[in-house]
């Protein structure tokens, strides 16, 4: 058999750069990339903060305020060996007068997005964790301030035996804000790896049918919420404030209602449990 070529789409899709760092959103980065704890990341965050080297770690707000001093943000991180190239670029794009803020976001009226205050050299911020969170900070920060990235998307469908297949990859255009965080193009849904040669791929084409399996499976319940699942949650639903929540999910846990069962930060429910305090 062959795969007949019943449809091929392609088309530009874009990806904004994301929204400035608020209190719920570095909770959930520091349990997804860092595996901290929320209230251990409120810790350390709060410990950066009263070092000057973030600005103040409870926020509501995803907008920078007019006037926002970018260039004061980013002094110092020039110089940094894995991102300084991308902040000479912006510095210089600033001095120009052609660095925009963007204006998408909320501004809640509390506090300003998080951002670094001041650049930590190497040696300055000791332990894991705190140098982790900094650098999240620091790499989300110069995020929001780059290009759209940009990437054409094709979409095939083929045909062999009466069952159908579809096929979906993308060539990113132009990488934009994923420069600084790379690791954010599998949450995009960008799939790249396809062999060029299909993208002179055109209907009315046949592939060849190299190999077919059939697979019996069940289908698999949904694992369990992580601590960064959990956040998003309270905050989708209104369940606490950016100052409380990191505390609320710890008391379950102190209290015994729930435990962190693995590395991923993945949270076991005690239905029977009556809060007693176990651990």
């Amino acid at each position: 058999d062959r795969l007949r070529v019943v449809a091929v789409d392609r088309s530009c899709v874009s990806f904004p750069p994301p929204v400035g760092l608020c209190t719920v959103a570095m909770l959930k980065l520091a349990s997804t990339a860092l595996g901290l704890s929320p209230r251990r990341a409120m810790e350390v965050a709060e410990d950066l903060y009263t070092s000057g080297f973030i600005s103040y770690p409870r926020t509501e707000s995803t907008r920078y305020p007019a006037g926002f001093d970018v260039a004061g943000a980013l002094a110092g991180h020039e110089t940094d060996p894995a991102h300084g190239p991308i902040v000479q670029w912006l510095l210089l794009k600033s001095q120009a007068g052609g660095l925009q803020l963007q204006r998408s976001g909320v501004d809640a009226g509390d506090h300003p997005p998080i951002s670094p205050t001041r650049a930590a050299p190497r040696g300055a911020l000791r332990g894991g964790p705190a140098r982790g969170l900094y650098t999240a900070v620091v790499r989300h920060f110069i995020a929001t301030l780059l290009p759209t990235a940009t990437a054409e998307q094709s979409c095939l469908a083929a045909e062999a035996s009466d069952e159908r297949f579809e096929l979906r990859w993308h060539r990113v255009i132009e990488r934009g804000w994923l420069h600084a965080l790379p690791h954010r193009t599998e949450g995009l849904g960008l799939v790249e790896g396809i062999p060029l040669s299909f993208d002179a791929v055109k209907q009315g084409d046949e592939l060849p049918l190299v190999a077919s399996e059939l697979v019996d499976a069940w289908t698999q319940p949904p694992t369990e919420l992580t601590e960064a699942q959990l956040i998003e949650a309270m905050d989708r639903n209104g369940i606490g404030t950016d100052a409380s929540m990191a505390t609320h999910v710890s008391t379950i846990c102190e209290r015994g209602y729930a435990c962190v069962v693995d590395a991923d930060g993945h949270l076991l429910g005690d239905e029977g449990s009556g809060g007693s305090g176990g651990k």
